[in-house]
C-alpha cells in the first residue's frame, strides 16, 4: 500500500479490475480544526463509509488489482460529486451543520484550493489506473465501494447490501445472480439501476 497524505493507492497485478473507495476516510487536516464538528460526528457515517476501506482493501486483494482510495473526509470535499455540483463541499450532513464549510461558494478560493489539493489528485490517480489498463489492451471493470448507514433520517433501513450500476449492466446481473444463488445474509438485498443512490437510500 502506498499514497501520499491525500490519496491511498495499492498497484496489483490484474488490470481486468480496478476497486476505488471515495468515502474511505474520516480525516481532516489538523489546520482546518474538524470543520467545526465534534470528534463524535468525525467518527460517523457524516465523515465517512464505515467499513468501505476494508472491503475495498480486501477486494482488490482478492483480485490482485490496482486500489485507489480517498485519504480524506468528504465534509471536507466529496470525491463523489462532479465539480459543478454544490454539495461538493457540503454545509449539511444528516442534520448537522458543518459551520466552515457554511461561507464557502461556487467561486470562493478555498473551493478551488480543496479542488487542486485533494479532489484532482484523486480523480488523476484513478484516470492513471483506468489509462494504465487500456494501455494493457483492458477495459477495467471498475468496483466502487461505499457504505451507508442503517438508520437514516430516524428511519431504519433493514438493507445488506446494494447493487448499483450506471448504463452497463453487464458486471451488475452477473454480482446479483450471483448473490442470489448463493448468497449467506440475514436481511434483503437491493439493486438500482443507476447511480447515484436515489432517496432513500443516500450512500453515507
Amino acid at each position: 500500500m502506498m499514497g501520499d497524505s491525500k490519496i491511498i493507492k495499492k498497484i496489483g497485478k490484474c488490470k481486468d479490475y480496478l476497486v476505488i473507495c471515495d468515502h474511505s476516510s474520516n480525516n481532516i487536516p489538523k489546520y482546518y480544526n474538524n470543520l467545526g464538528m465534534t470528534k463524535k460526528n468525525l467518527e460517523n457515517h457524516r465523515a465517512y463509509d464505515i467499513g468501505a476501506a476494508n472491503v475495498a482493501t480486501q477486494l482488490s486483494n482478492i483480485l490482485d488489482c490496482n486500489l485507489v482510495m480517498a485519504n480524506f473526509s468528504r465534509l471536507l470535499i466529496d470525491p463523489n460529486r462532479g465539480e459543478d455540483d454544490p454539495t461538493l463541499i457540503p454545509k449539511i450532513s444528516d442534520g448537522k451543520i458543518i459551520k466552515e464549510n457554511i461561507k464557502i461558494s461556487l467561486n470562493d478560493l478555498e473551493r478551488k484550493k480543496r479542488i487542486k489539493e485533494y479532489y484532482a489528485p484523486y480523480h488523476r490517480q484513478i484516470n492513471k489506473f483506468i489509462e494504465e489498463s487500456l494501455d494493457y489492451k483492458k477495459v477495467p471493470k471498475i468496483l466502487s465501494i461505499h457504505s451507508f448507514t442503517p438508520i437514516w433520517k430516524g428511519k431504519i433501513r433493514n438493507i445488506e447490501a446494494g447493487i448499483l450500476w450506471d448504463k452497463d449492466k453487464r458486471l451488475s446481473t452477473l454480482f446479483l445472480r450471483t448473490s442470489i444463488t448463493s448468497r449467506n445474509m440475514s436481511g434483503p438485498l437491493i439493486s438500482f439501476g443507476s447511480s447515484p443512490l436515489p432517496q432513500p437510500f443516500p450512500s453515507f
